[in-house]
Formats: C-alpha cells, sequence, structure tokens
C-alpha cells in the first residue's frame, strides 16, 4: 500500500499535480475565511464578463435584430437546461 502511494507521489510531482493541489487547497481556505471577497471576485468577473459580452453582441450582424437575439438567448439557456436549474 505505502509502495502504492509513493509511486502515486511521484507521478504526481513529475506532472505537476501538486501546484494544482496547491491551488485547489488556496481557492478553497479563500473561499471559507473570505466570503466577501470571493464574492466581489465573482461578481467583478461576471460584470466583466456581461461588459465584453456587451460590446461584442452589436458586431455580430444577426445578432442586432432584437427578436433573434432573445430566440438565440433561450435556444442557449433551454440546451443548458438552465431553465428547469433550482439556484441554491
Amino acid at each position: 500500500m505505502k509502495e502504492n502511494r509513493d509511486r502515486s507521489e511521484k507521478i504526481r510531482k513529475e506532472i505537476g499535480m501538486e501546484v494544482i493541489d496547491d491551488v485547489v487547497e488556496v481557492q478553497k481556505n479563500f473561499r471559507l475565511h473570505h466570503k466577501v471577497l470571493y464574492t466581489l471576485s465573482i461578481f467583478t468577473g461576471v460584470v466583466l464578463v456581461w461588459y465584453g459580452f456587451w460590446d461584442i453582441v452589436p458586431m455580430v450582424p444577426i445578432l442586432n435584430n432584437p427578436f433573434v437575439a432573445i430566440a438565440c438567448g433561450f435556444a442557449i439557456l433551454a440546451a443548458t437546461s438552465s431553465f428547469f436549474r433550482e439556484l441554491g
């Protein structure tokens, strides 16, 4: 059993998995200990993505028609089943 654990650790170090584990641990600690900062960082990310889409969508000719844009939005939400997903 110890040999398998050692072998697993060796492989993880070779492919750089300890870095990924460290990042995941930092994210967990940040999320648990700094809930307000974590929430603000998520909010900032969403706002920046929204701002980017707000400037890019008018450049797509077919999406200049609001009815087509609404239909595309509903199609995306339906395809990802976001209509039926509960928040919480």
